[in-house]
């Protein structure tokens, strides 16, 4: 991951990212790191609890984009270009948001894709979250 304009990957990638990052290191059978590594990845700056090294903490839930309900222990990664990434281990699950929204028609100095609900990343957790954990059926609309 880098720390600059975003995150550039497809679904498939990502997916298996999330998946060795939430095996702490492990994908199938093989090690990429071990539990050590995993562990630097996600030990809170001194300076500021939010960062890690290559991803964003939910230490203190100050970043509004992990959603109302994302756990203590979540992490994650944005990007200038629409993407937005969250792994919560408390509730072994991965979301990964991908969308083209720096890549839209720019009008009086913004870009279109800014007025679609999936440039809002905490509304688009949230609803995942409560998708998946609270309710049995998704919800009806945006």
């Amino acid at each position: 991951l880098s720390g600059h304009a975003g995150l550039f990957s497809n679904l498939y990638d990502m997916s298996i990212l999330t998946q060795i990052m939430l095996n702490d290191g492990t994908y199938e059978d093989v090690k990429f790191w071990s539990k050590n590594v995993q562990d630097l990845f996600l030990t809170p700056y001194p300076y500021d609890p939010t960062f890690g090294l290559g991803w964003r903490l939910n230490r203190n839930k100050s970043l509004s984009w992990f959603g109302l309900h994302a756990s203590d222990d979540a992490y994650g990664h944005t990007g200038w270009t629409g993407t937005c990434t969250v792994i919560d281990p408390k509730y072994s699950m991965a979301i990964t948001l991908l969308t083209n929204k720096r890549h839209t028609p720019c009008i009086n100095g913004t870009f279109d894709g800014e007025k679609y609900e999936t440039g809002k990343y905490g509304k688009i957790m949230t609803l995942v979250y409560e998708s998946m954990l609270l309710h049995k059926d998704p919800p009806k609309k945006l």
